[in-house]
């Protein structure tokens, strides 16, 4: 059964049901049979009814059969239905991401590009960033700085992607939201720009750090209009 396999959770529930189903047509066996031993001799034989038991019987077995196909066909459905709900909910998130203007860059705890969107490619200029570790994504950085001051963390000055590996670093670590970063930029292609940074840890479930989100703005209309 496919549902079955695609859904281990629901295996014990569709066992419980067949022992279930089991158990009740032992029984009625068990209990036809006691019935029979304790008839007087003057009751019809077994002979006599042997073709009602057994008609009985075919009848009872094929409930079962029905109903276990009926809860099979309900869980077909509600498989169905789930499967639908999580298409519907991947295209949105796949439309959401695709379409966004502020790049996400998401680093795993080693400081490694894992996911990247298209905006984010688009504002520091690379096809794919894939793997690429923070220092080399960020090398076009320059006059690395806070826009307001920050209790959480402390950003040093300075250009090159080490400087922003260090924050990164820094956050993952610390557990700090920094919002108000702010940084000159050079795309490998030679394009300028300034882009303004929220960088985030990503905890997990027990609260061990799974890496960090870089969110990146093009800033540069603002500076030119101030």
């Amino acid at each position: 059964m496919r549902i079955l396999d695609s859904n281990p959770h629901l295996m014990p529930a569709f066992l419980g049901f067949v022992f279930t189903a089991f158990i009740v047509v032992m029984g009625f066996a068990l209990a036809r049979k006691m019935r029979h031993d304790l008839l007087p001799s003057g009751t019809p034989t077994r002979g006599q009814k042997t073709g009602d038991n057994a008609s009985f019987s075919l009848s009872t077995f094929d409930g079962v059969i029905r109903s276990l196909r009926d809860q099979q066909a309900e869980m077909e459905k509600s498989h169905a239905v789930e499967t639908l709900a999580a298409k519907e909910a991947g295209s949105i998130q796949e439309a959401v991401w695709n379409n966004l203007e502020t790049g996400v860059v998401y680093f795993n705890s080693a400081g490694i590009v894992r996911q990247v969107n298209p905006a984010a490619k688009m504002l520091l200029g690379y096809v794919s960033p894939f793997h690429m570790h923070v220092r080399d994504i960020f090398r076009g950085v320059t006059n690395l700085r806070l826009s307001e001051p920050d209790a959480n963390l402390k950003v040093s000055k300075g250009s090159g992607g080490e400087n922003m590996a260090e924050v990164v670093e820094a956050c993952t670590l610390e557990g700090a939201v920094l919002r108000n970063l702010e940084a000159e930029y050079q795309t490998p292609a030679g394009k300028a720009s300034v882009l303004k940074m929220t960088v985030a840890p990503v905890r997990g479930a027990k609260g061990d750090a799974l890496g960090t989100v870089v969110l990146v703005v093009d800033f540069s209309a603002n500076i030119r209009l101030s």
